[in-house]
This record gives structure tokens, C-alpha cells and sequence, in this order.
């Protein structure tokens, strides 16, 4: 008996598989200037947040569970003067996550 392995051929049928290669959306002048909807009420910041240096405030929702502290909030502090598609952010947030 003869086992041929055949090659899986793509099919245009699966939803989704090519989504990224066809985007359909296409933006409209609100969502290109900025929010096209209604921001939440903001949480109080009654602690330090640390956010991307790409974003341009805070989300509207965070953790307060616990806050940097000690030596792993250092490291985080520090990583997050990097830009979040670097290693120099990526790399000291594990291991600050190995000290905490």
C-alpha cells in the first residue's frame, strides 16, 4: 500500500486565513484623527502606572494589585523608557518578573 503524503493545499474557504494579507476595513477620517468612540470614565491613578512610551496617556483600566516596588520596579521603570518593539524593554521586564 502506497502512502503519498500530499501537500495542504490553502483554501479560500477557511474564514479568516488570509485576513491579514486582504484587509477589508477600510478607515474612516474619525478613526485615522483618533478615538471613533467614547473613551470610559478613567480610574483614578492613586498609584504609579507604567505605560508604553507609544501610547499617549494611560488606559482607562489597570491593575493596582500591586505596584512597582523595590528592585524589580526599578528594572521596570527603566524598561519602559524603551519603545515596547525593542529587546531593551522586552528583555528587563522578564527579568524583573524573575525577581518579583
Amino acid at each position: 500500500m502506497d502512502k503519498t503524503i500530499l501537500p495542504i493545499q490553502p483554501s479560500l474557504e477557511i474564514p479568516d486565513l488570509f485576513r491579514d494579507l486582504f484587509p477589508i476595513k477600510k478607515r474612516t477620517d474619525e478613526e485615522v484623527e483618533g478615538y471613533s468612540w467614547e473613551r470610559t470614565e478613567q480610574q483614578p491613578v492613586n498609584i504609579e502606572v507604567l505605560y508604553l512610551i507609544e501610547r499617549p496617556n494611560i488606559t482607562a483600566v489597570f491593575g493596582t494589585s500591586v505596584p512597582p516596588s523595590g528592585l524589580s520596579g526599578m528594572i521596570r521603570r527603566e524598561a519602559f523608557k524603551y519603545s515596547g518593539s525593542t529587546y531593551a524593554h522586552w528583555l528587563p521586564l522578564i527579568l524583573a518578573d524573575r525577581m518579583a
